[in-house]
C-alpha cells in the first residue's frame, strides 16, 4: 500500500525531483507544506509570514498614540481599566465561587454513599481524593479577598501601559528578525536540494 509520499508513483510516473521535493515536505525547511495538497508545487521561494511583521507595525503606531496622550486621557484610561478589572474579577468570583458549590455537593454526596459491597470501598476513596484535589487547585477559595483590584495611578498606569507596549514591541521585533532569517535558511536548503537534482 502506498503512502502519500509515494502514491503518485503507486499510480503512475514519477520524476525523481518530484518524488524528492514531495518527500522534502516532511523535514524542516518545508513542514509547513505537509498538510497542504501534494499536488501543488513546492514554491521557488519562500516569503516570510508577516505575523510578527504586522504586530510590530500594529504596536509601534500604539505606543506613538500612547505617548501623545494627555494626563486626563491617561486618568480616564486607568479608570476604565480599573472597571473593566472590578467587572471581569465578579464574574471570575461568582464562577468560582458556583463550582466550589458544585465540587462541595458532590463530595457530599459521595461522603454519605454506601459503596455496594468492600470491593468498591476504594472507589468511593478514589472519588473523595478526585474531588478534594480539584477543589484544592480549581477552586480560589479567600483568593479575591487577598488579592484586591486595586486602582492604579495616572502615571503607574501609564508607566506600566508604554513598558508592556515596548516590550511586546521587542518580542514581535526579534519574531520578525528571527522569521526572515527562517525563511533565508529555508529558501537556501530548497535552492540547494533543487540543484542537487
Amino acid at each position: 500500500m502506498p503512502t502519500g509520499y509515494t502514491s503518485k508513483l503507486h499510480d503512475g510516473s514519477q520524476t525523481f525531483e518530484e518524488f524528492a521535493l514531495g518527500c522534502a515536505r516532511a523535514f524542516g525547511a518545508l513542514i509547513r507544506l505537509r498538510d497542504e495538497d501534494p499536488a501543488l508545487p513546492v514554491p521557488q521561494e519562500f516569503v516570510p509570514e508577516k505575523y510578527h511583521h504586522d504586530e510590530w507595525e500594529s504596536l509601534q503606531k500604539e505606543l506613538s498614540d500612547a505617548l501623545s496622550r494627555s494626563d486626563k486621557e491617561w486618568e480616564k484610561l486607568a479608570n476604565k481599566s480599573f472597571q473593566s478589572a472590578n467587572a471581569y474579577r465578579a464574574v471570575q468570583e461568582a464562577e468560582s465561587y458556583e463550582r466550589s458549590q458544585r465540587y462541595t455537593d458532590m463530595l457530599g454526596q459521595v461522603k454519605t454513599w454506601n459503596p455496594p459491597t468492600s470491593d468498591h470501598k476504594e472507589l468511593k476513596e478514589f472519588m473523595i481524593e478526585q474531588l478534594e484535589k480539584t477543589v484544592e487547585f480549581d477552586t480560589l477559595g479567600d483568593y479575591y479577598e487577598r488579592n484586591p483590584v486595586t486602582k492604579m495611578a495616572p502615571d503607574d498606569f501609564r508607566k506600566n501601559s508604554i513598558d508592556d507596549l515596548s516590550a511586546r514591541i521587542d518580542y514581535h521585533m526579534k519574531g520578525w528578525l528571527k522569521e526572515i532569517e527562517r525563511t533565508r535558511q529555508t529558501n537556501k536548503w530548497v535552492s540547494d536540494l533543487r540543484n542537487s537534482l
